[in-house]
């Protein structure tokens, strides 16, 4: 789930990669990938996942202004293993900001309060349980006001509905 703050666009940073299993076979790229796979629904939606990641990251400077300062990135909440939840905060030019949440199990949280540095309406930026890309639609719709209740070194909060690490097989 990413949030944002008045209506800007921010993303995480880019972080898509191939893995190659040890022992595996080379695939030649011409010939031999699987072109087919992508007619099949749940590719498709992993596609449409990337392209508006994409589409973000070009569109917001929080996610990458700052890539190589220590004020580009802080911690919202990384101290959350009972849960599985982890959170960051990304900094861009003109006080934009995006606020990262991760939530690594298939339950959705309710409530989960997040420390949010500004007071103002957080809107959600983009989704992964989105029901395009084949998710369960679990998340803050609209939007949160932000509350004057100081959480984890921030001075305002919010109590989105974390929605779960989705398992898209």
């Amino acid at each position: 789930m990413l949030l944002n703050r008045d209506g800007e666009s921010p993303t995480g940073e880019r972080m898509l990669f191939v893995v190659r299993a040890p022992n595996a076979e080379r695939v030649s790229v011409v010939s031999d990938f699987n072109y087919y796979l992508a007619e099949r629904r749940e590719h498709r939606n992993i596609q449409s996942l990337l392209r508006d990641l994409n589409r973000l990251y070009r569109e917001t400077a929080a996610p990458h202004d700052f890539d190589f300062h220590g004020a580009g990135f802080s911690w919202t909440d990384c101290h959350d293993a009972s849960q599985s939840v982890l959170g960051y905060q990304r900094n861009g030019r003109g006080h934009s900001l995006a606020v990262v949440v991760f939530n690594f199990t298939p339950v959705p949280w309710e409530d989960y309060r997040i420390g949010v540095p500004k007071a103002g309406f957080y809107g959600e930026s983009l989704n992964s349980d989105s029901s395009y890309y084949g998710g369960s639609d679990v998340g803050i719709g609209g939007g949160l006001a932000s509350e004057p209740l100081p959480w984890m070194s921030r001075a305002q909060s919010i109590r989105p509905r974390l929605p779960p690490w989705a398992d898209w097989s």
